[in-house]
C-alpha cells in the first residue's frame, strides 16, 4: 500500500491546494478514457514513486453531455505557454482567464508561479537577474 497511500495523500492535498473538488491521477485519467473531460493541472513528485505524477481535475462527465466553460482554451494556452518557458505569455493567458473567472484557483497559482518565474530570469545576455 506504500505507493498507493502515497499517491492518495498526494492528490488530497493537491485538491485542498488548487481548491479543486476532484484530482485524478494519470492512471485514472488513462482508464476513464472518453468518459470524463479534464484540465491538466500540474505535475507532481511522490515520495517513494520514480517519476512525477500528471495531475488532473475532474471538471465532467461525458453523460452529462457537458459543455466546455468558456475559460478552459485561456487556461490550456497558458498552461502550454508555461511549459514552454514562455513565462510573460502564460502570465496574460491567467490573467485573462482571472478576468472571465476570478475565483479559479489553478490560475490563480500558475499565474503567481509564473511571475516569480520571470522575476528569477536574467534581464539580459550577461546573465544578470532583474
Amino acid at each position: 500500500m506504500g505507493e498507493t497511500l502515497n499517491v492518495a495523500v498526494a492528490l488530497e492535498r493537491a485538491s485542498m491546494r488548487y481548491g479543486t473538488k476532484i484530482i485524478i491521477g494519470e492512471k485514472t485519467r488513462r482508464l476513464a478514457g472518453k468518459q470524463i473531460y479534464v484540465r491538466e493541472l500540474d505535475h507532481l513528485s511522490i515520495q517513494g514513486r520514480s517519476g512525477e505524477l500528471r495531475i488532473y481535475e475532474l471538471l465532467g462527465l461525458s453523460s452529462d453531455k457537458w459543455v466546455p466553460p468558456n475559460w478552459l482554451p485561456l487556461y490550456e494556452a497558458g498552461l502550454d505557454a508555461y511549459r514552454a518557458s514562455d513565462f510573460s505569455v502564460a502570465v496574460d493567458h491567467f490573467r485573462m482567464l482571472l478576468s472571465i473567472n476570478p475565483s479559479d484557483r489553478p490560475s490563480q497559482l500558475m499565474l503567481e508561479r509564473c511571475r516569480l518565474l520571470l522575476k528569477a530570469q536574467p534581464n539580459d545576455d550577461t546573465g544578470n537577474l532583474s
